[in-house]
């Protein structure tokens, strides 16, 4: 970008708490600086991750929105956006992808687009209602999986043309199967030699389903009475009944929960296996940060998870509240070390040909450059 200007790039979402969003944001945004001079507007409040991104020279503005299109909070956006000489408005998820939408319309930014980050994204038919109306004032729709490409397209009546599918990309020089920190971690946590570590990473939300995930658990156990160790990393507003949920199932002596962590990498290289037991998802962060870690993934087959994991080769797919199968698939792992190694091999490398952090840089700067050059905006 020698010898030109930078096009100014702003990215709206609710908040940067530590989520699978939120943490992928932080390791891609500062990658586009010497394209562009990239900023971030949170419209609820700022979050844990907030600094992260200001530490790597990344602005975070906190612009609180009263409500979803509160004329006044629509008014400041906007304004912020025009005196920002704005070129690229790009919105997370839905709350943001409205107000976002309509503030980057009033400001006259050029371009402007939505990322859709999970199927089913609305709690009612009046949101995927506003999603629609919005639709024209968009120059394109980002899908995290062709699964939520479809979903949105079947509930919002988005012109196909105008959606595009970019995966997550994962970090492979940080996620891999030799980042440092592996002993700490099992220092930490006391886990034993030869005891085996199951990790599940989600946010003790409904939509992860802890419930399938430790059922399956109990299964494991009886097979591996005391040699097995299951964490649980993430918070959220279902903490208290997760708890409840491993005592009622009979694993608690065998579950660690960690609550929300920054050191990921060091906690999948501390693993054995990932598992996934979520309801639903777009494209699971998780999976891939696995994966790169050269770790196998049991995952439910919903959402993206079926474009990530390929079946019997990097990971292996069960229906969604199947314990009884998730179970087996785990105990299968324990009990073939040849094919736990195999997949992890695999899984590793099909992180670094399809979902790495470059890919993702590379579809989304491409469309950034050709959408300015249709509406005629040049540096």
């Amino acid at each position: 970008m020698t010898g030109q200007r930078k096009f100014n790039l702003v990215r709206i979402i609710s908040d940067l708490p530590v989520g699978g969003v939120e943490r992928r944001l932080v390791g891609l945004l500062p990658k586009l600086k010497d394209a562009f001079n990239v900023s971030v507007v949170c419209i609820r409040e700022k979050g844990a991750l907030a600094h992260e991104l200001e530490e790597q020279g990344i602005p975070v503005h906190l612009i609180h929105f009263k409500g979803r299109l509160h004329p006044a909070s629509l008014r400041k956006l906007s304004k912020f956006l025009r005196e920002n000489q704005t070129h690229i408005v790009h919105t997370h998820m839905y709350r943001p992808g409205i107000s976002g939408t309509i503030s980057a319309w009033l400001a006259g930014v050029p371009v402007v687009i939505s990322n859709v980050h999970n199927v089913a994204q609305w709690d009612t038919k009046r949101q995927a209602f506003m999603d629609r109306l919005v639709n024209p004032i968009r120059d394109s729709v980002i899908a995290v999986s062709g699964e939520v490409k479809k979903d949105f397209i079947e509930n919002t009546g988005l012109n196909e043309d105008k959606c595009t599918v970019i995966y997550n990309g994962v970090d492979t020089s940080k996620f891999r199967p030799d980042y440092p920190g592996k002993n700490r971690i099992i220092e930490e946590f006391k886990i034993a030699e030869g005891e085996k570590t199951v990790v599940n990473i989600a946010r003790l939300v409904a939509q992860k389903d802890h419930l399938t995930f430790f059922k399956a658990a109990a299964e494991v156990i009886k097979k591996y009475p005391g040699k097995v160790r299951f964490l649980i990393v993430g918070g959220g507003r279902a903490h208290e009944e997760a708890l409840k949920a491993a005592r009622e199932t009979g694993i608690e002596g065998n579950v660690i929960f960690t609550g929300r962590r920054n050191d990921i990498p060091e906690i999948l290289s501390a693993s054995d296996i990932s598992v996934l037991s979520s309801l639903k998802e777009g494209f699971s962060n998780v999976i891939l940060e696995s994966m790169a870690s050269g770790k196998p993934v049991v995952a439910t087959d919903v959402g993206g998870n079926m474009e990530a994991i390929e079946e019997g080769e990097t990971g292996f797919l069960v229906k969604a509240g199947d314990f009884n199968t998730m179970s087996d698939r785990i105990l299968q792992l324990f009990q073939d070390e040849n094919l736990k190694k195999s997949m992890g091999i695999k899984a590793r490398k099909r992180a670094e040909d399809f979902f790495s952090i470059e890919k993702m840089i590379e579809k989304t700067t491409n469309l950034y450059f050709n959408l300015l050059k249709k509406k005629g905006v040049s540096s």
